[in-house]
């Protein structure tokens, strides 16, 4: 068995040695074609020619060529016009003018004469007062007066009509009816009813400045001919008669 495996082995070793041959001469082939072409590519850039490019220098500025443009001057504001002023107006017052002072005009007149120099004064004329009179007198008053002559009497008082109060006496009369006749009109259609009146009675006790309050058509005739008929006792007041405005009450009833 172990023979056999040897006698493969030898009969497959010459077939190996060939490929093995034929595979070294590819590599080595291959390794020459590669360096060979750098070493062209090297010679070929060693043989073409270089090409310099110089640059020309700036040439210089020329004499006389206009330099740099000067900056402008700046120009100058131009001048304000001064404004017109306004005219100043007066203001007008109430106040009277200021004058001045003037000296008075010399006068020809010569000077008083002063006291002491021996010039005396005309006499003077006029009532002398009484010798028997008082000091504390009365001008052309009798000198055998006793006094101060009484004051005037006390004015008397005005006239005005007061309300009547019940602090004032009620007045009474004393003339005239007391009561107004029935109107026969009135009794002829059976009217009844009460007539009021106000009337001023004054301090002589007369009736004045009448008017009805509240009354009838056919009853109020005959209260102000009653009116003007009647008189009454003076109102006091204080003592005194005053004039005062009194209510006055008529009743007309039938039978």
């Amino acid at each position: 068995m172990f023979e056999s495996a040897m006698g493969r082995y030898e009969g497959a070793r010459p077939h190996l040695g060939t490929g093995a041959i034929l595979s070294i001469g590819a590599h080595a082939l291959a390794a020459v074609i590669v360096f060979a072409i750098p070493a062209k590519k090297a010679a070929s850039n060693e043989d073409e020619p270089v090409v310099v490019f110089q640059v020309p220098p700036k040439p210089a500025a020329l004499l006389g060529s206009p330099g740099p443009a000067a900056p402008k001057p700046p120009q100058a504001a131009p001048p304000k016009t001064p404004r017109p002023k306004r005219p100043q107006v007066p203001i007008l017052t109430n106040e009277p003018p200021k004058t001045e002072p003037t000296e008075p005009e010399p006068t020809n007149e010569p000077p008083a004469a002063a006291a002491g120099d021996g010039a005396t004064a005309p006499d003077g004329t006029g009532n002398g007062g009484d010798p028997n009179g008082k000091p504390d007198g009365v001008l052309g008053g009798d000198p055998n007066g006793k006094g101060i002559a009484p004051p005037p009497p006390e004015p008397p008082p005005t006239s005005t009509t007061l309300s009547w109060t019940s602090e004032m006496g009620r007045p009474v009369l004393v003339a005239g009816p007391a009561q107004p006749p029935y109107p026969s009109d009135a009794m002829r259609q059976r009217i009844e009813g009460t007539v009021i009146a106000q009337c001023v009675i004054t301090t002589e006790g007369r009736l004045r400045d009448c008017r009805i309050l509240k009354g009838h058509p056919f009853l109020d005739p005959a209260v102000n001919a009653t009116l003007a008929q009647q008189r009454y006792s003076p109102v006091t007041y204080g003592g005194r008669p005053v004039s005062v405005r009194y209510v006055l009450t008529f009743k007309f009833k039938l039978r």
